[in-house]
């Protein structure tokens, strides 16, 4: 598997796992503290710090595309089901 599938893949299941049980305002909350990670290299603290295995990819803005696309989908998903 290439790399850039790889950090893909366990990004997306990082994702499901961080977000599990949880309501939808914190998971939209951990949405918005997964891009400022990338973006502004900030880090998580227990118990989501596994999320910090894909800090790396700040370093390449391509890269940062690709694993914020499915937090940006759960993000615009949410925020339906919130409205609605």
């Amino acid at each position: 598997m290439p790399k850039i599938t790889a950090n893909y893949f366990s990004n997306n299941l990082l994702m499901a796992i961080a977000i599990k049980g949880k309501r939808i305002v914190q998971a939209l909350l951990i949405v918005e503290w997964f891009r400022e990670m990338v973006t502004e290299h900030t880090q998580f603290e227990p118990p989501l710090q596994k999320l910090n295995i894909i800090q790396g990819v700040s370093q390449y803005p391509m890269w940062v595309k690709c694993v914020t696309l499915a937090w940006h989908t759960l993000k615009a998903a949410l925020g339906s089901v919130e409205a609605g």
